[in-house]
């Protein structure tokens, strides 16, 4: 008997045990496992919020707008307001600044030298929420490893790449955006599922749904609107399997078409309204970014903040009209380059890490890095490959297998998800030569690449008919080689202390951080 078969009677004579043959059931599997992808996205994301106790990246921003948001002062951003408020939310929950003067905070749009953080500043509120995002993201992710797998225990398996992402957990744990477009618009994704597989018989509210989330997802950041082309990709499909009576598919079509569009709108409007109600405050005469916002407010939203004018639908109106003027200054005035920026024809293959922060003593140094978990993204990335390959020649007609019924389902995935991989990168290889562009914005695209990986090897194990001890055992190595990979370059994640080898030692296979080199003492 082998190891892995010993392992499996085992398990079997323990579920056999009264107080645990329920979990025999696949519905009370799927249960468990999504409570334990959850409990340890928990672990991963919920880990020491306030360390570092400094602000990093884009949180120098947002610290200050969470503090405008505290004191409901009138105020535009780079992004849309949604995920602004969610930080604020969270600051506003845990409290932990009550106790100190944060109000220089909301006077200026970033905090540096000129004006710092208040001394015992805690970050534990500005990042919580985001960090609670992060764990939320577990769940959806494991709920679309369940749609691909339609097995708990190997969708759990799969959605430890999730809680194993460095890259996730050093953005989602920060008082950034990012989960919660993640959450949004990986959301969207799983509805997405069902709808393409026709799960759903009545698919009304699916539809709606669908609209929602992207309407909710464009609310945090705006480049995930390319998402909206999977509710395309659904139209397209449903048009072509009814191509033989189109015509009584038209109004259906449309119908799809306008509860997709309408809940979108909705939520937007939804959103801009609840930014004007939560900060009904004029900003102070002095405050620097007061004056800078007052250059893009109209008139009109102007004197509803100093009292001179009622709420009404003309006010939000404007004074949406007034966050956008304010975006698209910062979009037009952004710089195309600087050193940070990368190309996001090479985001797949992790390039360019960003050091975010680092703090160095007696040549010990800590970094908060922007890097992924190296042997996914470059597991991900071979699985692009594959999965181009495989359906080259399935539309071919080389590969008898590939064409077989038992694989279109998992086929016409793969397809659907490269596309949207492809719309995802080729919008923001347009972007890059209008702006400057972050290996942080893959972030949606490199969670399609694990679904892609997922989908790869399912339709690698039927096609050679792999045994089922066999998936088991080779999905078990594949996820001992990421928790090893993990490991390995989390103290670039947490801001855990490195020596200078140590550091260096992370520069391979790929460069991943520049390390700090402790200045000699002087003699």
């Amino acid at each position: 008997m082998t190891a892995l078969t010993d392992l499996r009677h085992k398990l079997s004579l323990l579920l056999d045990h009264p107080a645990l043959s329920w979990l025999k059931g696949e519905s009370a599997r799927r249960d468990v496992c999504g409570l334990a992808i959850v409990l340890v996205a928990c672990l991963t994301f919920l880990h020491n919020l306030n360390d570092p106790n400094k602000a990093f990246w884009d949180e120098v921003y947002y610290v200050t707008a969470t503090e405008r948001y505290q004191e409901g002062v009138a105020s535009y951003a780079s992004h849309p307001p949604l995920g602004l408020m969610l930080i604020a939310a969270g600051e506003a929950i845990a409290g932990k600044n009550d106790k100190i003067d944060t109000h220089p905070l909301a006077l200026t749009k970033k905090t540096q030298k000129e004006t710092p953080l208040p001394d015992g500043y805690n970050f534990y509120g500005a990042r919580l929420m985001s960090a609670l995002f992060g764990v939320m993201g577990a769940f959806v992710f494991y709920m679309i490893m369940l749609t691909f797998w339609n097995r708990a225990l190997t969708a759990f398996a799969f959605s430890l790449i999730y809680a194993l992402e460095n890259a996730y957990i050093v953005h989602f744990r920060a008082a950034m955006l990012d989960s919660f477009q993640y959450v949004f618009v990986m959301a969207a994704v799983w509805v997405f599922l069902q709808l393409f597989l026709k799960r759903i018989k009545k698919p009304a509210l699916w539809y709606a749904s669908f609209g929602t989330l992207i309407g909710l997802a464009v609310m945090v950041k705006v480049n995930v609107v390319v998402f909206a082309a999977l509710g395309g990709f659904l139209i397209v499909r449903d048009a072509w399997d009814n191509r033989t009576a189109l015509k009584a598919y038209i109004p259906r079509a449309i119908k799809a078409s306008a509860l997709m569009a309408t809940t979108f709108v909705a939520v937007i409007a939804a959103v801009c309204t609840l930014h004007v109600l939560v900060n009904p405050n004029n900003p102070h005469p002095e405050s620097a970014a007061g004056n800078f916002d007052r250059q893009h407010m109209p008139q009109s939203y102007q004197d509803y903040l100093a009292g001179e004018r009622p709420l009404s639908s003309q006010i939000v109106w404007d004074a949406t009209r007034g966050y956008y003027s304010f975006m698209n200054n910062d979009f037009t005035h952004i710089v195309k380059t600087e050193p940070n920026a990368s190309t996001p024809i090479l985001w797949p293959l992790m390039a360019k890490a960003i050091t975010y922060r680092w703090d160095s003593s007696k040549g010990i140094t800590s970094y908060v890095q922007m890097i992924g978990n190296v042997a996914q993204w470059l597991t991900a990335f071979a699985a692009l490959w594959v999965a181009l390959v495989m359906i080259m020649r399935r539309l071919s007609g080389t590969s008898r297998y590939l064409k077989g019924r038992e694989f279109s389902r998992d086929m016409n995935l793969l397809m659907a998800l490269m596309a949207m991989y492809a719309v995802f990168m080729g919008v923001h290889m347009y972007l890059g030569t209008k702006r400057v562009m972050y290996i942080h914005h893959y972030i949606p695209a490199l969670a399609l690449s694990y679904f892609i990986l997922a989908l790869v090897v399912k339709i690698g194990f039927q096609r050679f008919k792999v045994a089922v001890k066999w998936q088991a055992a080779g999905i078990a190595a594949m996820l001992c080689v990421f928790l090893v990979s993990f490991a390995f370059y989390s103290p670039l994640t947490f801001h855990k202390p490195l020596t200078l080898k140590q550091c260096e030692a992370r520069n391979v296979p790929l460069k991943v951080v520049n390390c700090h080199v402790p200045k000699k003492p002087v003699k």
